[in-house]
């Protein structure tokens, strides 16, 4: 029990981090702009009865964060992809969400540098006792979407306890005090971030395209510099 405990405790504050870098947010439907988009073959939206809604399937992975020194793993939602990108390039990326197909719905981050993307998604039967493996053309368009122009994170979304909790390519990270500039300089140019900001209590830091925020951030946790490091997480929580 006290190691439940301590587990969650662990688990809270690596999320009051992330609110005190402004990357918590919480939304109702007016928070959000959703972005109806039709099909680029039938030229129609695709709506579901409310008896028949679509399940969110999560599978379990061998991704993980640090909350702290303890390893938090995570689930990935099978039709969820997330993505960041530079807000000049919306209407680019707008075109080329529009003439994909197994794009269900798309939500726009309401400060403007992300969208949520829900593919087809799947559905639950009373048979079925397993959810199936992320699809070929999910993975597909995972990688179609990482070559547009303006893209800076493509991951798919993420969930703790049924929380979901959305990777892009920043994290934040504080570290100990006896660690030397030198050192922060040498692992900076290591994992060829770019410094967003620095405060007296982190630092946020961002990485290319060509990495992985929460692999990067779990490098710096396991450097033994840092007294945190983990994905500065948006969590969307739905209200109604």
């Amino acid at each position: 029990m006290a190691k439940n405990k301590n587990f969650y405790f662990k688990l809270f504050v690596s999320y009051l981090i992330s609110l005190i870098t402004q990357a918590v947010i919480f939304s109702s439907c007016s928070d959000k702009e959703i972005l109806s988009f039709t099909s680029a073959n039938s030229g129609e939206t695709v709506n579901y009865p409310n008896d028949n809604l679509p399940v969110n399937i999560s599978t379990e992975g061998n991704k993980f964060y640090y909350a702290f020194d303890e390893k938090i793993y995570l689930n990935e939602v099978a039709n969820k992809i997330v993505v960041s990108f530079e807000e000049k390039y919306l209407p680019e990326l707008q075109q080329f969400l529009q003439a994909n197909d197994i794009i269900h719905q798309v939500e726009l981050f309401h400060f403007g540098n992300g969208f949520i993307l829900t593919t087809q998604p799947f559905f639950a039967y009373p048979l079925v006792s397993l959810p199936p493996p992320m699809p070929d053309e999910i993975k597909a368009l995972m990688e179609d979407l990482k070559k547009q122009t303006g893209v800076k994170s493509v991951h798919p979304m993420y969930s703790v306890s049924g929380l979901e909790m959305a990777v892009t390519d920043e994290f934040v990270v504080q570290f100990k005090k006896n660690v030397s500039q030198q050192e922060i300089d040498e692992l900076h140019k290591k994992h060829q971030v770019k410094i967003i900001k620095i405060t007296e209590l982190y630092q946020l830091l961002s990485v290319s395209i060509d990495f992985d925020a929460l692999d990067v951030a779990n490098a710096y946790q396991e450097s033994g510099l840092t007294i945190y490091s983990h994905p500065d997480f948006v969590t969307s929580v739905n209200t109604f």
